[in-house]
């Protein structure tokens, strides 16, 4: 397979996860959420770790930052987690990302799948 398109499937990947993570997030409407902060759900992230690091130790580094899995989306190996109350989304996305053992950190941001107009 070229890399070409494991990128394109791994991206497609991606999109639906956070679309289902939109969808059918516990405790927060999409509603709700737009009316916390338009671009993303308020008190959660989404981090992906490197492959190597095991899941004790994701365990650790949650356990330690404060923050608390709510779900795992194994196809794109990102956790979503709910952060501390005392906490802003920007901060733990900075304090993920600083990590050794983050791949990637970023909010749980809200998308919108536009009405088609009719012509």
């Amino acid at each position: 397979m070229s890399h070409d398109k494991q990128h394109t499937i791994k991206l497609a990947s991606l999109v639906s996860a956070v679309l289902f993570l939109f969808l059918f997030s516990p405790g927060c409407t999409g509603s709700e959420a737009q009316n916390q902060n338009p671009g993303y759900v308020e008190g959660q992230l989404l981090v992906k770790f490197k492959k190597t690091i095991s899941p004790e130790r994701i365990e650790e580094i949650n356990e330690m930052m404060g923050t608390q899995v709510i779900k795992v989306i194994s196809q794109v190996e990102f956790y979503q987690l709910r952060i501390p109350e005392d906490m802003t989304v920007p901060e733990m996305v900075s304090r993920y990302s600083a990590l050794p053992e983050v791949e990637h950190a970023e909010p749980n941001y809200l998308y919108r799948i536009a009405p088609l107009r009719k012509e």
